[in-house]
């Protein structure tokens, strides 16, 4: 434990990640801190790369919301195509998806 501690407070990511991985190694309930720390890792790294590479994020901007625009007009219209009336002219909730 107090190699993780000395590796965070030297803000080096490498001993960071080998003081993680013995700690589970060495204590089985540490273990899914690993998986944990190791997806914290990724995704600052990702942030950083984005951050300091500008050019990158107006690349990946507009995919990005071209992605989200299809999936809330797919939404939408699962949403309208759900709520069908039925012959007595009550609204039909039986088959509206949970997202509705």
């Amino acid at each position: 434990m107090r190699r993780l501690i000395a590796a965070i407070r030297d803000n080096d990511e490498r001993k960071v990640e080998e003081a993680v991985l013995q700690l589970a190694r060495t204590r089985r309930i540490f273990a899914p801190l690993a998986l944990v720390v190791g997806a914290f890792v990724m995704l600052f790294n990702g942030l950083r790369l984005l951050v300091t590479n500008w050019r990158l994020m107006l690349v990946q901007v507009l995919p990005a919301m071209w992605i989200w625009a299809a999936t809330y007009d797919l939404k939408r219209k699962s949403c309208m195509a759900s709520h069908s009336t039925t012959s007595a002219g009550r609204s039909s909730w039986c088959s509206s998806p949970p997202w509705c």
